[in-house]
C-alpha cells in the first residue's frame, strides 16, 4: 500500500529539515557514539535529571533509562 501523495511531501520535508542540521562526513559516522554524546549533553543540561532529559531528548523515560544501560552511562544519585 502506498502513502497518499501529502503524507509522502511531509515526510520528505521532516527529511529535508532533518539533513539540514546535520552533515555526515563520507567517511561516514558512529551513529552509536552521536546517540550517547547526545544523552550525555542532554544530562548534562538538565543536571542530571532523567525525567527531564528524557523529554528534551523526546524519548520515554524507560527508553532513556534502556540507552543508559546500553552505553554504561551512570547518573549520580538522587537524580530523578
Amino acid at each position: 500500500m502506498s502513502a497518499k501523495p501529502e503524507v509522502a511531501v511531509t515526510v520528505r520535508q521532516s527529511a529535508d529539515a532533518a539533513a539540514a542540521m546535520v552533515s555526515v562526513p563520507v567517511s561516514g559516522v558512529d551513529l552509536e557514539a552521536v546517540e550517547r554524546a547526545l544523552i550525555v549533553f542532554a544530562l548534562d543540561t538538565t543536571g542530571g535529571n532523567r525525567t527531564r532529559a528524557a523529554k528534551l531528548l523526546r524519548l520515554t523515560r524507560s527508553a532513556l533509562l534502556y540507552r543508559l544501560q546500553k552505553y554504561g552511562l551512570t547518573v549520580k544519585q538522587g537524580s530523578s
